[in-house]
């Protein structure tokens, strides 16, 4: 179980929500900071939860 996937599974246990088929994926971007050149990590993180909105 990777980290955020463990939180949101003890987060939702507490408010009953079952997590037993979600998904979480991760697309991480590394670039240029366009101000000062240095560069710059982004991540987008997908939690699907079948079931819940």
């Amino acid at each position: 179980m990777q980290p955020f996937h463990g939180t949101l599974a003890l987060v939702s246990t507490k408010a009953g929500i079952d997590t037993s088929t979600a998904t979480v994926t991760c697309a991480v971007t590394i670039g240029r900071d366009p101000a000062d050149g240095g560069y710059i990590l982004s991540a987008k993180l997908t939690v699907a939860l079948p079931g819940e909105d």
